[in-house]
């Protein structure tokens, strides 16, 4: 068994966290519980002493968290953070993304998807989890688009479905983080960088250099544009490589939309 690694939980009190803290430490993961008298520049510290991953739980005292999110960021940069927060509007969502974090979960979280995420985190500072794990791992989602306020939206709703989800601002941004984000499915929208951006993104990921990367992960493109590839350049020889497995236009229709994602996932249709 390797070292064990080290949880930093920031809250008030474990008592809701107690469940989560028995089932990861059977799995070798040593808690470490940092309550209200420790500053954020403690927790800074302590997170900066050594290779941990800082989980902030923001429900009870959102001005304390966010004081410790920034105090992290700030003093250890290299030890991800894991924020949890409970029902957060667009705009507290964005603000805890912006502040740096690893991470961003929705209150109540299990035991699954904060063990999968503490492992994700550890791989990132180059660690490996502690044990052989039974964890049933989520469904990881990368959005391209260069709107921000999109990408807040579609992340939250997302999230909120049990998805991990990462973003990217640009195509070139996207292609970018394929390999370290390994992607179950991509969201991609068209014009970013340039007016074509997100059928280059296409072509990459499905037949060009990014192809052996990513495999076959399917692409769902989102768009303003009224008609998928088929529709706006038809006979065109090209026309093949820029179409994406699915095509949806904005603005969303979410009912909708979370179906196709569930159905490019090969998950069940919900019902009801």
């Amino acid at each position: 068994m390797n070292e064990a690694a080290r949880i930093l939980l920031v809250a008030r009190s474990d008592d809701p966290w107690k469940d989560v803290m028995a089932r990861l430490g059977a799995e070798g993961f040593v808690f470490e519980v940092l309550g209200p008298s420790v500053p954020p520049a403690g927790v800074a510290a302590a997170a900066k002493a050594g290779d941990s991953v800082v989980v902030v739980d923001l429900s009870p005292e959102l001005s304390r968290g966010m004081e410790v999110l920034a105090a992290c960021r700030h003093d250890a940069s290299s030890a991800p953070v894991v924020a949890v927060a409970e029902n957060p509007s667009v705009d507290l969502a964005r603000s805890i993304r912006e502040s740096g974090v690893f991470y961003l979960a929705i209150h109540p979280v299990t035991a699954d998807e904060i063990q999968t995420v503490i492992e994700d985190a550890l791989r990132s500072i180059g660690r490996k989890k502690p044990s052989a794990s039974s964890c049933r791992t989520r469904k990881r989602v990368l959005v391209v688009d260069d709107d921000e306020d999109y990408r807040a939206s579609v992340v939250a709703l997302l999230e909120r479905e049990g998805y991990a989800v990462h973003c990217a601002a640009s195509a070139k941004e996207g292609l970018a983080n394929l390999e370290t984000d390994r992607p179950d499915l991509i969201v991609l929208d068209i014009m970013m960088e340039d007016a074509f951006a997100g059928y280059g993104l296409n072509q990459a990921v499905k037949f060009g250099d990014k192809h052996g990367v990513a495999g076959n992960v399917p692409i769902l493109m989102v768009s303003s544009i009224a008609q998928p590839p088929q529709e706006a350049f038809p006979g065109a020889a090209e026309t093949a490589l820029i179409t994406p497995d699915d095509y949806l236009t904005k603005p969303l229709d979410i009912p909708e939309f979370l179906e196709h994602v569930r159905r490019l996932l090969h998950l069940p249709a919900r019902v009801g």
